[in-house]
Parts: structure tokens; C-alpha cells; sequence
């Protein structure tokens, strides 16, 4: 695993999540100065960044696939409902995925 990213951050809270977001869970960091940011951001951007405190989401691993399943069962219970109160709910469905994805 490449922690290359990862180690341009030093985290708080026992590394433990702050919070949970959507699709992820959010971290409390504090951007590590040095060589490897300035690597990453340029100089000039390190000299601003280095130091500050951020919050960090990281995706869930399979939160790609859940939302497919999710997408796929939404659209099907539309259809299904469409037949009993009219509208095109599928559509609906349909853009609400497309903004999703």
C-alpha cells in the first residue's frame, strides 16, 4: 500500500474518525512541512499550507459498489411505484444517479 499521501499528514485523535460523512469518515490532521510537501505542492504552496490543520475524508472502500446496488434498487422500487401513481419516476431515479455518478 502506498502511504506516500497519507504521510504528508500528521493525524490527531488517536487517529480515530472525527466524524462520518456520506460515503466516508473525516479525520483531523495537520499538514506535515518539509521536503516531501514541498515535493507535492511546490514551494510556495508548502510555505502556506505547512502547518495548518485540515480535516481529511477518506472514502469507504466499497462505497462505489454499495452506491451501484443502491442506485440499481431505487430505480427498480420507481418503476414499480410509477405503475401505481403515475409520473415517470424512473426518470427521476435516473437523474438523481446521474448526479451521483
Amino acid at each position: 500500500r502506498d502511504d506516500s499521501i497519507l504521510s504528508l499528514f500528521e493525524f490527531s485523535n488517536a487517529n480515530c474518525a472525527v466524524a462520518s460523512a456520506s460515503i466516508g469518515q473525516v479525520y483531523k490532521a495537520r499538514i506535515r512541512r518539509g521536503p516531501a510537501l514541498e515535493a507535492a505542492i511546490g514551494k510556495e504552496d508548502a510555505l502556506e499550507w505547512g502547518g495548518k490543520t485540515v480535516a481529511i475524508k477518506v472514502q469507504r472502500p466499497d462505497a462505489a459498489a454499495a452506491a451501484s446496488l443502491d442506485m440499481y434498487l431505487i430505480r427498480r422500487t420507481a418503476m414499480w411505484l410509477g405503475k401505481f401513481r403515475g409520473g415517470d419516476l424512473a426518470a427521476i431515479a435516473d437523474t438523481f444517479g446521474e448526479q451521483l455518478f
